[in-house]
């Protein structure tokens, strides 16, 4: 019984020097992100900080299901749904279908804002706090706090 204890301990041991050196933030490497089948909050949309929703309105998110390639969320006001396509880092969405809610303006203009994001997203990322969509040529559209 102490011999597979011990033998226990040294295996993590072991282990964990080679677990530390591939999350070392120094790298600048991210730590892995599970995007798929967690709801992900809208923090920024192109650079501009999420706006507040009314009381009645749902806060704006994301969800990816890695099952059926649908994603479904909220942008604030409307929700949506659609297709999408991920391997590794790359990552386009189909067309989306959103219902037709009216609101102030700022956060309609923050709606086709993302709505427009997530049609220019090429790839996707990992951050300290979350993820990002990329576009084309790397340049952040959204970014996302999570989870949800």
């Amino acid at each position: 019984m102490r011999k597979s204890t011990a033998t226990l301990i040294v295996a993590a041991l072991l282990a964990t020097p080679l677990c530390a050196c591939k999350s070392e933030s120094s790298q600048g490497t991210p730590p892995a992100v599970q995007l798929e089948d967690v709801s992900w909050r809208i923090a920024q949309v192109q650079g501009i900080p999420a706006r507040p929703v009314p009381a009645d309105a749902q806060a704006p998110y994301l969800r990816l299901s890695a099952a059926d390639h649908r994603v479904t969320g909220s942008a604030g006001l409307n929700t949506f749904n659609g297709t999408y396509q991920r391997q590794g880092s790359s990552l386009r969405f189909g067309p989306l279908a959103m219902t037709r809610r009216a609101g102030p303006p700022d956060l309609m203009q923050q709606e086709s804002a993302f709505a427009r994001a997530l049609m220019n997203t090429a790839s996707w990322r990992g951050t300290g706090q979350g993820v990002e969509f990329l576009d084309a040529g790397g340049r952040p559209l959204v970014s996302f706090v999570g989870p949800k």
